[in-house]
């Protein structure tokens, strides 16, 4: 009887396709929630910038219905204009070691689920049943979603 037991499966709406519990999507998918629920707190860890949270929570939603249903997919121009100024990351090691403000640690760890994201994607991208969903014009606002996120962190920290 103990031989009958399976690993769970989910129909894959993306592929349209039944997966293992382990897919890669399913890994991309949970990385989504993790960040979003990171960007629903910083709303009121950082009061101040509550509405551009809420512009990437809405932003992480409809891309996510963008590469489910192969629409089109949502600007990024928002993200952009979050990162209009000097060009410098700074070190965020540095920054993480030098910050007195909480909300910093919270948010390099909200770009770092970016950059894993940014992984996933590019990895769903090259697995033809995927790839319709996962494309590179679905890809454009990571890079600056990241990029608004240190940026914010520099700013909290005065660095």
């Amino acid at each position: 009887m103990v031989n009958d037991l399976k690993f769970p499966t989910f129909e894959c709406m993306i592929s349209d396709t039944v997966e293992q519990y382990d897919s890669e999507v399913e890994m991309y998918f949970i990385k989504n929630q993790d960040l979003s629920t990171r960007l629903a707190e910083l709303r009121y860890s950082d009061p101040e910038f509550k509405q551009n949270y809420e512009k990437m929570l809405k932003y992480l939603k409809d891309l996510s219905h963008s590469i489910v249903y192969k629409s089109e997919p949502p600007s990024h121009q928002f993200l952009i204009d979050l990162c209009m100024g000097p060009e410098d990351e700074g070190d965020t090691l540095k920054l993480l070691m030098d910050s007195k403000e909480p909300v910093v640690p919270q948010l390099i760890r909200a770009s770092t689920i970016v950059r894993e994201m940014m992984f996933w994607f590019v990895r769903m991208s090259k697995i033809p049943s995927f790839s319709k969903g996962f494309t590179v014009d679905r890809f454009q606002g990571f890079s600056f979603l990241r990029l608004a996120l240190v940026y914010r962190a520099l700013k909290i920290s005065g660095n």
